[in-house]
């Protein structure tokens, strides 16, 4: 029952890291972030393992459970993880290169 709650969890986790990370200014220039880069870096990585393992898990439970419910729970946990890594290299570009 564990595995089939943790896609739900993925995403509320994900969804809070973006608005922190776009809130944090990973989406603007170096000189304008709120956060610390190392702190901005940590927050995409980490919201983009969470969010990958929650669309692997959530796609492998349409097996076992209703199938639209677990793939599209998949799908959006993947779109939230290619956002962490596209937020992520961003905040490595921006801050790198100033």
């Amino acid at each position: 029952m564990k595995r089939l709650n943790f896609p739900w969890i993925a995403a509320g986790i994900g969804i809070v890291l973006a608005f922190a990370l776009l809130h944090g200014g990973a989406a603007e220039p170096a000189g304008a972030a709120r956060l610390p880069t190392l702190t901005l870096l940590f927050m995409s990585e980490f919201g983009f393992l969470v969010t990958a393992a929650g669309a692997f898990v959530g796609i492998r439970n349409r097996q076992q459970t209703d199938g639209r419910r677990a793939l599209l729970l998949g799908i959006v946990c993947s779109i939230l993880a290619a956002g962490f890594v596209v937020l992520g290299l961003m905040v490595w570009r921006g801050h790198m290169a100033a």
